[in-house]
């Protein structure tokens, strides 16, 4: 009979040698594995349209309202109905971001004046990110319904 293809680990190899307590291997792994600032690289390296869009998920599923993030004129933002521009700009202010409020309304194809009763809320990519982030950590919205 050939014992070749069954082999036994010695019991030297089984186990370390030394053996750490529960909450020192998770220490061991936390200090290995995990880092924070990899975790903030993470989300510094998302495409910036994903940040806005979560940025304007996060108040469309707090407030229950229609909040969108579009581009207008050239410039960036969060297009908010006027009712609901006050709650937003207390959010931002709360959350340390500068920003610059505009009418939302222009003229469409034919001629028709659209989005009149919308605000835009500009905001520059960086204090998306950091909004995105303090969104995601910090800050949590909530809204009654309409």
């Amino acid at each position: 009979m050939n014992n070749s293809l069954y082999t036994t680990i010695p019991p030297e190899l089984e186990y370390p040698a030394t053996l750490l307590s529960p909450e020192e291997e998770i220490m061991d792994f936390a200090s290995t594995y995990i880092n924070d600032e990899d975790v903030l690289e993470i989300f510094d390296d998302e495409p910036i349209y994903k940040v806005r869009n979560y940025v304007a998920h996060t108040f469309i599923t707090g407030l229950n309202t229609q909040v969108n993030s579009i581009e207008l004129r050239g410039e960036w933002g969060l297009e908010v109905p006027k009712k609901d521009t006050d709650f937003i700009i207390k959010v931002l202010n709360i959350a340390g971001i500068t920003y610059d409020v505009k009418e939302a309304k222009y003229r469409n194809i034919y001629g028709h004046w659209t989005h009149k009763s919308f605000d835009l809320i500009v905001i520059d990519d960086n204090n998306f990110r950091v909004l995105a982030r303090k969104l995601r950590n910090e800050i949590v919205i909530v809204g009654d319904d309409h």
